[in-house]
């Protein structure tokens, strides 16, 4: 399996790479509640950036978080 993903790496077919981490993203489409930016917010995780970032909707907006700029609240 690691040698398929290499392979699709390889030939640049980033999009399947991304679908299939999309497709398994935990809590994706799923209203949860986080600590970011010190403030308590109920966001939707939507997927990830360009980046890697964690895009969250939240108010009716979406923002992006990188490493440990965001808390899942248990």
């Amino acid at each position: 399996h690691l040698e398929a993903r290499y392979l699709q790496l390889k030939k640049m077919a980033f999009e399947v790479v991304v679908n299939d981490y999309l497709r398994v993203l935990h809590w994706r489409n799923e209203v949860h509640f986080f600590i970011a930016k010190g403030h308590h917010i109920a966001g939707t995780i939507l997927g990830v950036d360009e980046a890697g970032r964690l895009m969250v909707e939240t108010s009716g907006r979406t923002e992006v978080f990188d490493l440990k700029e965001i808390l899942y609240l248990a």
